[in-house]
């Protein structure tokens, strides 16, 4: 008999498949920057290989940050109540520091040298909102009628959490 699946461990398997996802993507990073440091056998343009292998960097850093927020914040609550709480609070959060991000980045020049980091942090605001609601989807399918940010959130989670990845 399978016994229920509590709120814990779907936040544990979530951090340890986030941390397997993020050292996996660093890991063909390295192994794509190396292939087009040494130009000479590769297929494509060096600089495709380079831009993939930025991309995987991008997508590790932002499976860390899901991690983070999972690992550091959501499962020290005490509750499972005050977990949701939490991870709804932070995809508000985090969801409008996509839209900033983006209004932002939208403002831009392509060639501003801003433009890139700008866009970077998008994606990783982008990437823990949908992890977040993906989890959510999970244990609280039903939304609240409002949401309002529970008393042990941190309001400036997505700037220290770009301070603890830096």
């Amino acid at each position: 008999m399978n016994r229920p699946v509590t709120l814990q461990e779907i936040l544990q398997a979530k951090i340890t498949s986030l941390e397997e996802m993020a050292g996996q993507l660093k890991d063909l990073s390295e192994l794509k920057r190396n292939i087009a440091d040494d130009a000479e056998n590769l297929p494509e343009h060096p600089e495709r290989f380079r831009q993939k292998a930025m991309e995987h960097k991008r997508d590790a850093f932002a499976a860390l940050a899901a991690k983070y927020i999972l690992e550091e914040v959501v499962v020290a609550a005490r509750t499972k109540a005050e977990q949701i709480a939490l991870m709804r609070h932070y995809v508000l959060e985090f969801g409008q520091e996509m839209r900033r991000k983006a209004k932002l980045s939208d403002s831009l020049a392509d060639g501003d040298p801003q433009k890139w980091e700008i866009d970077e942090d998008g994606f990783q605001a982008s990437f823990v909102v949908s992890t977040l609601n993906s989890i959510l989807s999970d244990v609280a399918p039903e939304p609240p009628h409002y949401l309002s940010p529970p008393s042990t959130a941190h309001p400036t989670m997505a700037r220290r959490l770009g301070q603890v990845l830096s």
